[in-house]
């Protein structure tokens, strides 16, 4: 169990800081909209990043034997997957301004959890690092370990998000396009380190 909890974790922390600067949306939201309502809003991106870790916890168990055979080429296919979408996000960074972000419109903290967990479930990036997961390297938990690792993820993006969300209403005025890229930059490095839990088969360790 302790193995699942600090593997999900890892994933939940990998998730959270997505490419495109995502990790942007709860400090604007707090800039705009306050803490109460940042706070809601990095709840419901745990929340959708929970969701998606139980699906992949699911899709483990459920397809290991059947996809066994071709373990090692879908392990390739999720890594050469999240390389381009590792290259995409370098590219952008070295070459343009990061784009803007998403900021709950809503101004009551059950509104903005409703809209932050909708948007992170259909999230592309967060939708394709998730499927590369079940993919190429799904966990294989029983019950126990699987709730372990979707706990483990929880909590790491909920911390995150928490974090920003505590940064944001500290500013209190909007981060410059610097910023903006030097967080780019930190997601692109642990993408980077997620590329390589995935390469490398930490997640058999499991």
């Amino acid at each position: 169990m302790l193995d699942a909890l600090l593997a999900g974790l890892f994933v939940g922390l990998s998730v959270a800081v997505l490419v495109g600067a995502p990790a942007m949306t709860v400090m604007e939201t707090a800039i705009q909209r306050g803490r109460r309502v940042a706070l809601a809003a990095g709840g419901g991106i745990a929340s959708g990043d929970a969701l998606w870790a139980a699906v992949a916890a699911g899709a483990g168990l459920a397809l290991s034997r059947l996809l066994a055979p071709w373990a090692t080429a879908l392990q390739w296919i999720a890594v050469g997957v999240l390389a381009v979408f590792l290259a995409l996000a370098v590219r952008e960074l070295v070459h343009r301004d990061t784009p803007g972000v998403v900021v709950a419109l809503a101004v009551s903290p059950l509104s903005a959890y409703s809209e932050f967990l909708v948007h992170t479930l259909r999230h592309p990036a967060t939708v394709l690092c998730f499927m590369s997961l079940i993919v190429g390297a799904a966990p294989r938990y029983g019950a126990a370990d699987a709730a372990s690792f979707v706990g483990g993820v929880f909590l790491a993006s909920l911390a995150w998000q928490w974090v920003l969300a505590f940064a944001g209403a500290r500013r209190g005025r909007p981060f410059s396009g610097r910023a903006r890229r030097v967080v780019l930059a930190l997601d692109c490095v642990v993408l980077g380190l997620f590329i390589a839990y995935i390469a490398l088969g930490f997640y058999r360790a499991a």
